[in-house]
């Protein structure tokens, strides 16, 4: 999966009532996600893999940076009704 320099990605885990968002990162570089996944895997050799130090160790490698941004709800069911989260 090929991700270019400057775009910006919101990582997502889990499904359902699990469901969630790790926020908003830009990319630094143009990178192939699988690839850093195989180099996550080869650093982590006889630990159990998980997204959370996935995400961690892209930020910590500096292929990833956060990105400052606000959740504003527009509503539920229709109704307009702005709020921020």
């Amino acid at each position: 999966m090929k991700i270019k320099k400057g775009e910006t990605i919101v990582f997502e885990h889990d499904e359902y009532s699990d469901y969630g968002i790790f926020g908003v990162h830009v990319a630094l570089y143009d990178v192939d996600l699988m690839e850093l996944k195989n180099s996550f895997l080869s650093d982590f050799v006889g630990v159990q893999p998980d997204y959370y130090r996935f995400l961690q160790w892209l930020i910590d490698n500096r292929y990833f940076a956060d990105v400052d941004c606000r959740n504003i709800h527009l509503g539920s069911y229709g109704d307009l009704s702005i709020t921020e989260n």
